[in-house]
């Protein structure tokens, strides 16, 4: 199963596991919830069916129950069919729209997604939750869409309790430069997450602290990377590109010992990281410690694969530390293969 099943089994799981909130339903949805928890999906799908063509109205839940029926019987896009047909008649309800939100990107490829969500605006235009999915879905393609600030600020100002929208708005003002505002809701989305999401504890404070780096307020930068660096170690897999900004920035403010120690955390959780390898390697190469330098470079060269910016970077760096060391042959061969490669 691949991952993304996987994710869309749990989601599954999870609504299948709330229990309904009318206080008076349907004999047949009493016993369609029944074999939903007994993993009997096709009969729950007749039961549910005839209690909708009974009273299409019946509750918000059922069209869920639906939808989570035919997912577990492989139907994504009967299943997303459902979650639509509940929209339709419960346009309100945002039950029904963050599990369609959420099914839609294992449905449809990825330049679909924003187009099902400017269908489903045009018939909920009110929906906060679609109007920050759409938000999302077309940042990811181009941050410069001139719907995006009406989007994700109403979005915004509709769900003040929600991380995701203050965060997908704080991004936005982030990438125009936008910087107080930038900070403000990305500490907003910060405090609404839960502690333990270290993710976003390594997101926010990463994107808070380039936004502090580009108004040259170094402290509160510093501050903000050193908190996001303290989430990277508890992340499951760890993700290194946060802590690498604030070892470049470290290096940048001229800390090589901060940044040597982050680096080697870095190397210690991510060790294929191979930005990591050239950057010790000049570090190294500063302290006057040519060998090590070299060996790190070349683990650095060994790692670039097919990225010909990194790859070209670490052989002008190895022509240096060659020529440092004496061994001519060495660096003529990295020299030779710099001027082949402009």
């Amino acid at each position: 199963m691949s991952t993304g099943s996987r994710r869309i089994k749990l989601l599954a799981a999870f609504l299948t596991a709330l229990p309904l909130i009318a206080s008076e339903v349907s004999g047949d949805v009493r016993a369609a919830e029944d074999l939903l928890g007994k993993g009997e999906y096709q009969k729950a799908i007749k039961t549910l069916n005839r209690a909708l063509a009974h009273n299409p109205r019946e509750e918000p839940e059922v069209y869920v129950m639906l939808a989570v029926a035919k997912l577990n019987m492989e139907d994504r896009l009967g299943a997303l069919v459902s979650a639509e047909q509940g929209l339709k008649v419960f346009p309100d309800s945002a039950r029904i729209a963050n599990y369609y939100v959420e099914l839609l990107p294992s449905v449809v490829t990825a330049s679909e997604v924003a187009k099902n969500l400017e269908g489903m605006l045009r018939l909920q235009p009110n929906s906060a939750i679609l109007r920050k999915a759409l938000g999302k879905a077309l940042m990811a393609r181009n941050k410069d869409d001139t719907r995006l600030s009406g989007l994700l600020t109403g979005a915004a100002a509709a769900l003040p309790q929600d991380a995701e929208a203050q965060y997908l708005l704080g991004k936005w003002a982030c990438l125009h430069e936008q910087e107080q505002r930038c900070i403000a809701l990305l500490q907003r989305s910060l405090d609404l997450s839960p502690p333990d999401n270290y993710a976003a504890t390594l997101l926010l404070n990463g994107l808070k602290a380039a936004a502090y780096d580009r108004q040259g307020e170094s402290v509160d930068a510093r501050m903000a990377f050193e908190q996001a660096f303290a989430a990277y170690s508890k992340l499951n897999p760890p993700v290194a590109d946060v802590p690498f900004q604030f070892a470049k920035f470290l290096i940048a403010a001229g800390d090589s010992g901060r940044a040597s120690e982050v680096i080697s955390e870095i190397l210690s959780l991510n060790p294929e990281f191979g930005a990591a390898h050239l950057e010790i390697a000049k570090l190294l190469f500063q302290e006057g410690s040519h060998e090590r330098a070299a060996a790190e470079a070349n683990t650095a060269l060994s790692l670039a694969a097919h990225d010909q910016a990194a790859t070209r970077a670490v052989h002008v760096f190895l022509v240096k530390v060659n020529s440092a060391m004496g061994h001519e042959a060495e660096a003529e061969m990295h020299r030779r293969w710099v001027d082949a490669n402009p």
